[in-house]
């Protein structure tokens, strides 16, 4: 359990008999992760947590985007060019308008963070467990870690092509950081030293249909 900073304490760590995995199906990471990247009272995280905490941030967005969008420009939802171009709302939709795009773009700031974080964290832990990772498995990681840098970072480009101007450039922006954070987690499974549980591969699969589906 974590223990606060006081007088005669240590800072406290994350589970110590937690693994990369286990971080993916345990309900109280999957739930909380946001809020224990942020918890000072806890010293050391999972690079996993931070991950997690990014897909919790980018569910807000859309969350807060969308209600937005609903009540302000219900119109947005029957109309627009994106529905026209491929015919469905995709999750882009909800944040293309004001009030939700300017809601958006502030929430985005926190996810970039976390994102650079879990990359530059995974990255080292890379290097500090070399020795029992194949080259494959070593290079993937780090290849995936710097695409998922990027990826963050083009994912902005969402706030700055309108759908009006260039569907595609706009769409594009979106789906490609989607299916780079789907290939940063099969990574982090794939190098994995011990069995790969059930239920790590039902998430696995999960994930990349409903990125895919995107």
């Amino acid at each position: 359990a974590a223990a606060s900073f006081g007088p005669g304490t240590a800072p406290s760590t994350e589970h110590h008999g937690m693994s990369q995995l286990g971080a993916f199906t345990d309900a109280t990471y999957m739930l909380t992760a946001v809020f224990r990247v942020f918890d000072p009272s806890i010293e050391k995280h999972l690079p996993e947590v931070y991950l997690i905490a990014t897909g919790q941030i980018l569910t807000f967005l859309f969350a807060i985007a969308w209600t937005l969008t609903w009540f302000y420009n219900p119109e947005i939802v029957r109309s627009n060019p994106l529905k026209d171009r491929i015919g469905y709302n995709n999750v882009c939709v909800g944040f293309d308008s004001p009030p939700a795009v300017y809601v958006a773009q502030v929430l985005f700031i926190p996810q970039a963070y976390l994102v650079f974080q879990f990359a530059l964290l995974d990255w080292k832990r890379s290097v500090l467990v070399r020795d029992r990772l194949s080259a494959f498995q070593f290079h993937l990681s780090r290849v995936t870690d710097i695409l998922f840098m990027i990826s963050i970072s083009l994912f902005s480009l969402v706030f700055v092509i309108p759908p009006e101007k260039s569907h595609w450039g706009h769409s594009l922006a979106f789906i490609q950081f989607i299916v780079v954070w789907f290939l940063v987690i099969a990574a982090n499974v794939y190098e994995q030293a011990e069995p790969i549980p059930l239920k790590s591969k039902i998430y696995l699969v999960v994930f990349g249909s409903s990125s895919f589906a995107f």
